[in-house]
């Protein structure tokens, strides 16, 4: 009887090992998600932090969704200049995407739309007609080009780097749509982001599947209030979008 009793202790012991190596186990057995891109899937403007990506940014959403394992690396203001150097010479980045399930990529809202963010909240809103023609012959149509070549690149080196993740690749919303369809941001604009958002279609293959992220900007409650960034509920809505063009349930 002695003998089982101290024999309990090491009993209990071996038992604590094998349930928290089983729950190890457990987590390390879970999909991972990794999250590529910009201030928008960093959940930029949900927190006050600008340190950390928030964590009701919505691939932590589909992640606590679809029971995944999520990284982001999102960084607020890249372009996808920067997210192609980052996959050509970052270990960070190249290991993340290498291991990862399922990727997310949001990137390239900065290299179209920073321009005419940064004058319609110079201008307090009020940008006149002249300043927006402007902006768009002389920035934004010369760098639809490069960031669609960019997208191209990114894309073919996750597929290098991955070849069995599958890829979402969010499109272009218009956050400006709530100006109506007359303002001249949206006359002009509207129609480049569309025609962009079309070409996107083209990348469209068995792992990578372009989600319409558009449908954001329908709704300016999808929208931080004054701000293009998208609110929780855009977060939710992107997290819906992202969830059904990966099929995870």
């Amino acid at each position: 009887m002695k003998r089982i009793l101290k024999l309990l202790p090491l009993l209990l012991v071996v038992s604590l090992f094998f349930t928290t190596s089983g729950f190890a186990k457990s987590e390390n057995a879970k999909k991972s998600l990794v999250a590529l891109g910009d201030s928008i899937p960093f959940g930029f403007g949900l927190t006050d932090s600008i340190d950390e990506p928030s964590r009701e940014a919505f691939p932590y959403l589909i992640g606590k969704a679809a029971d995944l394992r999520v990284r982001n690396l999102a960084v607020p203001g890249w372009k996808t200049a920067d997210l192609l150097n980052a996959l050509n010479h970052d270990q960070k980045f190249i290991q993340a995407v290498s291991k990862a399930d399922y990727i997310t990529l949001n990137i390239g809202s900065n290299d179209l739309l920073k321009p005419i963010k940064d004058a319609f909240v110079a201008s307090g809103g009020n940008l006149d007609n002249e300043t927006i023609i402007r902006l768009i012959n002389t920035q934004i149509v010369p760098s639809i080009p490069i960031l669609q070549q960019n997208i191209v690149s990114i894309v073919g080196k996750i597929n290098a780097l991955n070849p069995n993740a599958k890829i979402v690749l969010y499109n272009f919303y218009n956050p400006f749509l709530f100006l109506g369809p007359s303002h001249p941001i949206n006359a002009l604009g509207d129609p480049l982001i569309q025609f962009i958002n079309q070409t996107l279609e083209g990348l469209n293959s068995p792992r990578v599947v372009v989600a319409n992220a558009y449908i954001i900007g329908l709704n300016p409650l999808n929208l931080l209030p004054g701000d293009i960034h998208p609110s929780l509920a855009g977060h939710e809505l992107l997290a819906i979008i992202g969830l059904n063009a990966l099929e995870i349930e």
